[in-house]
């Protein structure tokens, strides 16, 4: 099976993502949460393995695009 690419939701709270960074760089995947792209509502980081990687989405506002935020 190939997966395409991961998303995961995660709170918007920039120390977590900080937090979060801390402990992937040192395990030597690049992940630069301060170069995250924002449109509408949402913003997005990648952290990258290899040619792969996981993208962190954070909901900026309660409700995007019809999209409820399960963090409240």
């Amino acid at each position: 099976m190939r997966l395409d690419h991961f998303l995961i939701h995660v709170n918007n709270d920039a120390a977590i993502l900080e937090n979060l960074k801390k402990e992937i760089v040192p395990l030597g995947f690049p992940f630069d949460p301060g170069s995250e792209k924002s449109t509408q509502g949402l913003a997005v980081s990648n952290i990258w393995i290899g040619e792969q990687y996981l993208q962190l989405v954070r909901l900026l506002q309660p409700s995007v695009r019809g999209l409820e935020s399960p963090l409240g």
